[in-house]
């Protein structure tokens, strides 16, 4: 088995409090080392002292009295990961190849030298915000452990040379890539829709009830 290094995408997530166009949960897919992880952590209880940027993201300057706080987070690739190729028997002495992802694990991490705690009174309970971006960052550990299952669970991809192989690969990654990253946004639109009007502390401890719950039932590791 030949081991083909790859380029394995990372998806990104900023999270906010309120859910106005400025303030809406937005993502993208990076290629892994573009994200700078250096003041990172992984899933884990968040406090305070966990928001260390200065200022608030980009698209939430001029409404600052409006946000709590933000979190920047990602579903990142363990370092290392690759693609393996190796060849398979076709008959008459002719090979196809297969290739599937080796090392190739996510996990959510708050990046905490961009995540924003407002340090102006909006009128919500510090404890209400903290718990609010501590679901959020639930949501991508949730989601991180889902795509772990969805490529666990996949098929080699097949073709008729190594570099074909490996190509069909990284296509079907970026594939899975893209959708954890929609399902991401829209469950975290979903949850600031259903807690970031207003003040809702009650749907937002259903919410916390229930990524505990699914955080219960597996682990990343």
């Amino acid at each position: 088995m030949k081991a083909a290094a790859a380029p394995i995408a990372v998806a990104a997530l900023l999270a906010c409090s309120r859910l106005p166009d400025y303030a809406e949960p937005k993502g993208e897919l990076r290629a892994s080392g573009s994200v700078d992880l250096s003041d990172a952590t992984f899933y884990r209880a968040l406090t305070r002292a966990d928001f260390r940027a200065s200022e608030p993201p980009a698209q939430a300057v001029g409404h600052e009295d409006k946000l709590g706080a933000a979190t920047c987070a990602v579903m990142a690739a363990a370092p290392g990961a690759k693609f393996a190729t190796r060849p398979i028997p076709a008959g008459d002495g002719a090979f196809e190849y297969e290739a599937t992802p080796a090392g190739l694990h996510y996990r959510a991490q708050m990046n905490r030298a961009c995540s924003w705690w407002n340090p102006r009174d909006i009128g919500l309970p510090e404890d209400y915000v903290l718990e609010h971006e501590q679901i959020h960052f639930a949501l991508v550990e949730i989601e991180a452990r889902r795509l772990n299952a969805t490529i666990a669970g996949g098929k080699p991809a097949r073709a008729d040379t190594p570099q074909a192989a490996l190509e069909a690969a990284q296509a079907r990654l970026d594939g899975q890539m893209r959708d954890a990253l929609d399902a991401l946004l829209a469950r975290n639109t979903e949850f600031d829709e259903d807690t970031s009007v207003s003040y809702e502390p009650e749907a937002q401890k259903r919410w916390l009830a229930r990524v505990q719950a699914e955080l219960a039932g597996g682990t990343s590791d």
